[in-house]
């Protein structure tokens, strides 16, 4: 019972917004929206890596435009707006393939009961 009461003071609150609204609108004309009403906040930098991963293109939002800068992944990103604080960036983690071990034998070790991996299999 009490959650139809508290479903009820959440819900008729929000109908009854709707329809006053919806009562109030029918037959008049749509009122104008301001023009470029939205100020965007400066923002960035935003760093994408290019096909090699060894260039950057870094992004900006400052002042209503988008600056873009091309430089190498060595260099530090100089602060524009936004962000003041120098970042270096670090390559890419190379990552080498693993050789396969040429043993005759493998030892394996593992905290799993002998019964629960052969119940497994």
């Amino acid at each position: 019972m009490i959650r139809w009461i508290l479903a009820a003071l959440i819900l008729l609150p929000a109908l009854a917004y709707y329809v006053s609204n919806f009562i109030s609108v029918t037959g008049t004309e749509p009122t104008p929206v301001a023009q470029n009403t939205l100020l965007l906040a400066d923002d960035g930098p935003y760093a994408f890596f290019d096909e090699t991963e060894t260039q950057l293109t870094v992004k900006w939002l400052c002042a209503q435009q988008v600056i873009e800068q091309q430089q190498t992944v060595a260099e530090v990103i100089v602060p524009r707006c936004a962000y003041n604080k120098p970042i270096a960036v670090r390559p890419t983690n190379q990552v080498a393939v693993p050789s396969r071990a040429e043993a005759s034998s493998l030892a394996v070790l593992s905290d799993i009961p002998v019964n629960r991996c052969r119940s497994a299999l």
